[in-house]
C-alpha cells in the first residue's frame, strides 16, 4: 500500500513538472547523419559532397548565439539550417536570414521562426543550386514594412568548409 501510493505520488510530480505543448506547430529540421558506409547521407537529397559550419556571433549590442549548417548533396541541392538564440522580435518586426558571398548583396533565404515563442529561433532553405561560394550568413532584424534592403545585422556566422570522412 505504501509503495502504491508513492508510486502513484511520484507520478502525480513527474505530470506536474512536464509541459505539453500541443498547439504549437511542428517544425521538423532534417539533419544529414552518417550511413553504414560511413558516408552522410540525407533521407531527401542522399550523399552529401560537401559541409560547412559556422558559428553565430552577435553584432552590435544584440545578445544572440548559434550555428549555421551547410549541405550541398551529390543530387545538386542545397541545404542551410540556422539555430539561434535571439530575444524575440518586438510586434512589427522579423528576423530574416541572408547568405551572402564577397562582391555581391546578400541574398534572403527566409524568416527565422520561435515555434514555442521563445528565444529558440530556426530557419531551414533549401536550393536546387550551389551555393558553396555564400560563406556569409548574416541574420537581420527587419520591420514588417515591405522594404527589401536588409535591415541592422544581429548576428553573422562564417561557415567554413568542414571534410567529413
Amino acid at each position: 500500500m505504501r509503495f502504491s501510493l508513492l508510486v502513484l505520488s511520484a507520478a502525480l510530480l513527474l505530470s506536474a513538472c512536464s509541459r505539453t505543448v500541443s498547439d504549437a506547430p511542428d517544425q521538423v529540421l532534417e539533419y544529414t547523419v552518417p550511413t553504414g558506409d560511413l558516408k552522410y547521407a540525407d533521407s531527401i537529397f542522399g550523399k552529401e559532397a560537401w559541409f560547412a559550419i559556422g558559428a553565430f556571433a552577435p553584432t552590435q549590442d544584440a545578445i544572440a548565439n548559434g550555428v549555421a549548417q551547410a549541405h550541398f548533396f551529390e543530387s545538386g541541392d542545397y541545404r542551410l539550417t540556422v539555430q539561434l538564440n535571439v530575444e524575440r522580435a518586438k510586434d512589427g518586426a522579423f528576423y530574416e536570414v541572408w547568405l551572402a558571398k564577397e562582391g555581391e548583396e546578400p541574398r534572403s533565404v527566409g524568416h527565422l521562426r520561435s515555434v514555442l515563442g521563445d528565444v529558440r529561433h530556426a530557419l531551414e532553405y533549401t536550393a536546387k543550386e550551389d551555393l558553396r561560394d555564400s560563406l556569409t550568413v548574416l541574420v537581420t532584424l527587419e520591420l514588417d514594412d515591405g522594404n527589401s534592403v536588409p535591415g541592422l545585422a544581429i548576428a553573422s556566422a562564417q561557415l567554413a568548409h568542414y571534410v567529413r570522412d
